[in-house]
């Protein structure tokens, strides 16, 4: 089978493309919502799956075409949802603070605080910018109205 980007010598020399995707036994269907279809494949349930964890379609309706999908993906959000709540205990940060060597430290929180000071000076320039560039537009409103009669 020929993909777009090969190209197959026809008649007079003239290069024929075909294109599969028009060629294909499932041109005709609709893909689903981000989703690439498989020809020769049945995707009526991974529609009705991806509607449910889109949030498109209700979980009994999931659980009719495929209840061991749909406990898969309830585990899954389950411990998702446990490994966010998780937290690196305290006496652990200070065990990596405490390995980090000194002068690397220091010399990250220079590079921080630098970092900071560039950070509001730019700031500040940019706000006087914007102050003197409104103030200009007020001057040139006023003098338009006193000289512009």
């Amino acid at each position: 089978m020929l993909e777009k980007h090969e190209a197959n010598k026809g008649e007079l020399g003239r290069e024929r493309h075909r294109d599969t995707a028009v060629n294909s036994p499932a041109a005709g269907r609709k893909a689903a919502d981000r989703e690439v279809p498989v020809p020769g494949v049945d995707d009526g349930r991974a529609v009705v799956l991806n509607n449910w964890l889109d949030g498109a379609a209700a979980e009994a309706d999931a659980r009719r075409v495929d209840s061991g999908h749909v406990e898969l993906w309830k585990q899954i959000a389950v411990e998702t949802q446990r490994r966010h709540r998780m937290t690196t205990p305290a006496h652990l940060a200070g065990q990596i603070m405490a390995a980090l060597p000194e002068r690397s430290l220091a010399m990250k929180v220079a590079r921080d605080a630098r970092s900071d000071r560039s950070q509001r000076s730019g700031a500040t320039t940019t706000s006087v910018t914007l102050v003197l560039g409104a103030g200009a537009l007020a001057l040139g409103v006023v003098l338009g109205k006193v000289f512009g009669r």
